[in-house]
């Protein structure tokens, strides 16, 4: 049996093709499955998506909050 298994662009490291212009899709069988799970590899395209998405919301976090703190400090 196959088994397609996602993985953000940035992390993909060209393996796979992509797709939604934000994964990669690979299919294997169910053999290499939890080997490339331990790596990393997502079997929900909508994991893979929040996991792709998570760096790019830490950043702006982190920006907001740096903003709140830079006002509080001002006040």
């Amino acid at each position: 049996m196959t088994i397609a298994i996602f993985k953000p662009i940035a992390d993909a490291l060209g393996e796979g093709e992509v797709v939604w212009n934000k994964l990669v899709q690979k299919v294997v069988d169910e053999i290499e499955h939890a080997e490339h799970i331990a790596a990393g590899w997502f079997t929900s395209a909508h994991a893979a998506l929040e996991a792709a998405d998570k760096p790019v919301e830490e950043k702006v976090d982190g920006r907001t909050k740096a903003a709140r703190d830079a006002k509080k400090d001002a006040s």
